[in-house]
Order: C-alpha cells, then structure tokens, then sequence
C-alpha cells in the first residue's frame, strides 16, 4: 500500500458495490480518472480487496508488457533492440516494485506499450484499423493515469512531424484524424462529465493540484522556512495556479527556478525513494538524504546521511534498490542517446 492506494480502493469499492464513481462528500473520482479502480473492480469482495490476487495480475501484466515490447520491435525489423528493451524492462527494479502494490503504473506502462505495438503494425502494414487500436489503446492509459495525455499529444506531435519528413502529410491528414478521433472518444466524454460534475473540463486536476501544493509549496516552504502545510495556505491565498505561478516568479524567481532543476535532477537518477522505503518497511527513511546536503554544500551532513543508510539491514536492502535504480536510469538514459545518434539501417528503415 502506497499513499495513493485507499482512494484507488475506494473508488472500485464504489464501483462494484454502488454501481456509482464517486466517494461521498471527496472529489477523488476528479483527481483519479477510473481506468486503474475498474482495472481492481474483480478482485473487490464483501471481504475487502485480495490483495495476493492483484499483485499477481501485475506481475503478469508486467511479464506481457515485456513480450510485447519485444514483438512491437521485431514487427519492423529491430529484433536487438527489442530484446534488450524487453530485458531492461524485466529485471527493473522499479517495474518490480510498482507491480507489488496498489498503484497505476504497471497497468499505464502496459497500454502503453499496446499502442506501441499496434502503432509499429501501422509502420509495417499502413492498416488504418492498427492506427485507430492505437489510438484506443492510448485513450485507455490516460484513463488510467493522466499524464496519458501528454503521451497522447506527443503521439500525434510525432505523427504530424513524420509525415511533414516524409512529404505525406496531406496524404495521412484523414488518417491522423481517425487516430485523434480513436482517442478522444474515450478521453472527451470523461472530460465532459468532470465538466458536468465538478465544472472543470479535464481528464483529472492532480496536476495543479501537484503543482501548487508540492512543487511551489515546497520552494516557498524551503525560502521562507515555513512547513509546506503553511505554504499551501499562503498559496491557496493567491488564487489559482496560473496566479499563483505568477506570484512565485515576481517573488521567489531564483529559488522556483533552483526547485524545477533539483526536481529534474531527483527524477533522472531517481532520489524520490520515499515510497519505496515505505513500501519496504522503513517508514522514517526519506530517501538517502545525501543529494540534499551536497545541494546546500553541506559535505558532512551528506556523508553522515550515506553512512546512517548502512545501519540496519532493511535500510542497506532498500539502499541496494536505490543504486540498483540509478543504475539502471544511467543506463537507459545513455541507450537512449546512442539510439538517436545511431544511423538507421536502410535495409529495415520504416517509412510511412
């Protein structure tokens, strides 16, 4: 069980024992679109959630991700990359992990790559149907987890940028739109029902609501000294998030734009370990502590930090993950380099 995990219980408990998506007097069915909460629907019971069950499911559903990563690849022509890919996903230790609790992310990962499969389909046959699946496919992961739908436009970006290369953009107009039209049949009539129920035409408010009370909480909470639970306040104040972005930037410029780097920096190699630890029983152990102190050119306290991690075997188990995970982050970040710069081999080039 992660933070996240009672409201995703609550709403498939909704679900399957009120025929309804929406916890009383809570706006959780806004913040979490319903795609993961049906996903649990099955494994709900008068007794509770069987939690063996899902874990299970998940595991599964991560093993065919793998297999599909590796058939999307060999269907035009890259069978190497393929089988690295599907390796890479298989022994991560992040993929383990999610796929152990109640959470979205094995689900996402998975239909994800099922509009990757059907897409490289598109590549290889030009069928409008595997288009439009693909299309499908991503209309359901952002149903599942919003930032689905930033993966949805940037889908469509890549299309349109395709074929502006290959001078076929007029030809593939029609098609583009039945790709578009795949997806927003499921995303748009979610949409309208938020607009309709909470007067806000959107897939999910989790990100403003991220947004403003931990990424501009934790800056102001950071400058001022102040808990983020007073920043939150002093923010909210302000007005909505564009309001807010604005008050942040005439007040605290230096220290917003030092909090976006330190966050890009946690996520690339991978500091935000909190939940794991949580997840593996060492409740009180936020991360490593250590980038924290070398941000603020505190040497010492960085070392004492690494050092305290080696103290009790759950806390070097957890520590091992962590390294494990950066380990594993470098390497995909420098696989993705090399892929780009590596020339194409015209014998398997893919063209629309």
């Amino acid at each position: 069980m992660t933070l996240d995990s009672p409201s995703y219980l609550d709403l498939s408990s909704a679900l399957r024992f009120d025929h309804t998506y929406r916890v009383e007097n809570q706006t959780e069915d806004l913040v979490r679109p319903p795609g993961y909460p049906l996903f649990l629907v099955p494994f709900q019971s008068t007794s509770g959630l069987n939690i063996a069950s899902v874990v299970f499911a998940q595991l599964v559903l991560s093993g065919v991700t793998c297999l599909l990563l590796l058939y999307a690849l060999v269907r035009v022509g890259y069978p190497q990359a393929g089988i690295a890919a599907a390796w890479l996903v298989a022994i991560s230790p992040t993929v383990l992990l999610w796929s152990l609790t109640i959470m979205s992310e094995s689900l996402f990962m998975f239909w994800l790559v099922v509009a990757l499969v059907f897409t490289c389909g598109y590549l290889k046959t030009s069928s409008k149907l595997e288009l439009v699946l693909s299309g499908v496919a991503l209309g359901i992961a952002t149903l599942t987890r919003p930032i689905g739908l930033v993966v949805f436009l940037a889908w469509i970006l890549g299309f349109v940028l395709h074929s502006i290369r290959t001078k076929s953009l007029r030809d593939r107009w029609v098609e583009l739109v039945l790709f578009s039209l795949a997806g927003g049949v499921l995303i748009l009539p979610w949409m309208a029902r938020n607009l309709v129920k909470h007067q806000q035409f959107t897939v999910s408010n989790v990100g403003e609501h991220t947004i403003s009370s931990f990424n501009f909480a934790i800056v102001l909470s950071e400058a001022e000294g102040i808990s983020r639970n007073e920043a939150t306040i002093i923010l909210d104040k302000e007005g909505e998030l564009a309001e807010q972005f604005v008050w942040m930037v005439q007040n605290y410029p230096g220290e917003l734009l030092a909090g976006q780097i330190a966050g890009i920096n946690r996520v690339l190699a991978g500091q935000e370990m909190s939940r794991w630890a949580r997840v593996l029983g060492e409740n009180t152990w936020d991360g490593l502590g250590v980038f924290r102190h070398i941000r603020t050119m505190q040497l010492n306290q960085a070392w004492r930090a690494f050092v305290s991690n080696f103290q009790s075997v759950p806390s070097m188990v957890t520590t091992l993950a962590y390294f494990v995970g950066i380990l594993q982050t470098i390497t995909l970040l420098g696989l993705g380099i090399l892929g780009l710069k590596a020339p194409l081999d015209e014998q398997n080039r893919v063209t629309l």
